[in-house]
């Protein structure tokens, strides 16, 4: 078995474990160094980022006051709503340009050759508070809405904090600060919070973490899981369960195999391996959605979407990490 970890009752509910202090006993293990304002600020660029590749814009017009009044703050600006039918006719708009994909797991493939090219693709759409009464039924799975009371970058950030990226970048800046005084590399610092957030939750990585290919393929993998770890609402069990089923009818295969892949990918067989984990897992997931209510299915599309990301950075993971860690 690549993961015989015992039954955590906190992990199994989707509890966070964030290397930082552990859920259910609430020892600290590493006090974070970032300020709220150092954080927002991160947010906030990489929510335009993020938008800038996934988002879309279609909020109604800004309520800016009558000639002669002082223009306030940005926060401070609201938003009106989308009329019913133009509303409909901007989410038909969006649903143009998304990847044709009769299945959610091949969906995912899609997005990650997407993203290589940087081919910007609808996923996010921002809407005004109040448009979740005008969203047609038949768009409550399509995409993850942003309700927003103003478009300041204050609320953008809020939106983005559980976001995969959000989470990796913050954690990255948590340990390239933390080496500025000491003597460990942001690399280092980087692994050992994902160590103790895997120690925490009683995920056992071997003998799935013997067989990656280098150290840049075990970072990845505990990337992984860490990332199931620190978002709410996940657990790394289903991944498990089926990489061991695709391992034990293909034994070897994902280790030694660079040509012949279940998708289309660009990446080698251990990449192939942890991407099949996450996204048969999504489909199933997506199989059971609720379509029939609007809160249920964004709860469900917001985790959806996680793991997708997860999928569009693996074999981008090397680069990646480059950029944000020192080793």
């Amino acid at each position: 078995m690549f993961n015989d970890s015992p039954k955590n009752q906190y992990r199994l509910e989707g509890r966070v474990f964030s290397g930082f202090a552990h859920p259910a006993t609430g020892k600290i293990h590493r006090l974070r160094i970032l300020t709220g304002d150092q954080r927002s600020t991160v947010l906030s660029r990489l929510a335009m980022d993020y938008i800038s590749l996934f988002g879309l814009f279609a909020t109604g017009a800004m309520k800016f006051p009558k000639p002669g009044e002082p223009v306030p703050p940005l926060d401070e600006i609201g938003l009106d709503l989308n009329p019913p039918d133009e509303l409909r006719a901007k989410l038909q708009a969006a649903a143009n340009y998304l990847p044709d994909s009769q299945l959610r797991v091949d969906y995912g493939i899609k997005l990650s050759q997407v993203a290589k090219d940087n081919q910007p693709v609808p996923r996010v759409i921002l809407l005004s508070e109040g448009d979740q009464k005008n969203v047609p039924p038949e768009f409550y799975d399509t995409f993850c809405y942003w309700f927003l009371s103003t478009a300041s970058p204050k609320e953008l950030a809020n939106r983005m904090e559980t976001r995969f990226d959000a989470i990796l970048n913050l954690v990255a800046w948590e340990a390239r600060n933390a080496a500025n005084s000491g003597p460990s590399t942001s690399r280092q610092i980087y692994e050992e919070i994902l160590d103790q957030a895997i120690a925490d939750a009683e995920v056992t990585l071997e003998p799935l973490l013997s067989h990656a290919p280098s150290k840049v393929h075990a970072l990845t993998l505990k990337t992984v899981v860490y990332m199931l770890l620190a978002r709410e609402r996940l657990a790394p069990d289903g991944f498990f369960n089926t990489v061991n089923s695709n391992v034990h009818i293909a034994p070897l295969d994902y280790f030694t195999d660079r040509e012949n892949w279940t998708w289309r990918t660009d990446r080698d067989g251990f990449w192939q391996l942890l991407a099949e984990g996450l996204l048969i897992n999504t489909e199933l997931l997506w199989q059971r959605r609720p379509k029939d209510n609007l809160d249920n299915a964004q709860i469900l599309v917001d985790v959806l979407q996680f793991l997708e990301d997860i999928v569009i950075f693996l074999p981008r993971s090397k680069g990646v990490f480059d950029r944000l860690l020192s080793e």
